[in-house]
């Protein structure tokens, strides 16, 4: 029992440092739109973007929306506040 939980916590700790890997790639690439967005003087929120991205997550995900939603509001701030420091 003790190698099994061991064993999925290793898994796991995998999995979180691929996830914080793709969280910065993600950042970085808002950091560019927040560049593109203040030249092309665009606000920097745009709430139909974000139902979007949580409207195809939730298609492709066995996660319900509210869980995807609880997930992505704090990227989503992180996000503006990335473009907003730009």
């Amino acid at each position: 029992m003790t190698n099994q939980l061991s064993s999925l916590r290793k898994q796991i700790d995998e999995i979180d440092c691929q996830i914080v890997a793709l969280l910065e790639q993600r950042m970085q690439i808002a950091q560019e739109i927040g560049g593109l967005k203040s030249k092309l003087n665009h606000s920097i929120y745009n709430s139909q973007r974000e139902q979007e991205i949580l409207k195809n997550l939730s298609l492709k995900s066995s996660l319900s929306y509210q869980q995807i939603n609880q997930i992505y509001q704090p990227i989503f701030e992180l996000t503006k506040k990335l473009q907003e420091e730009r």
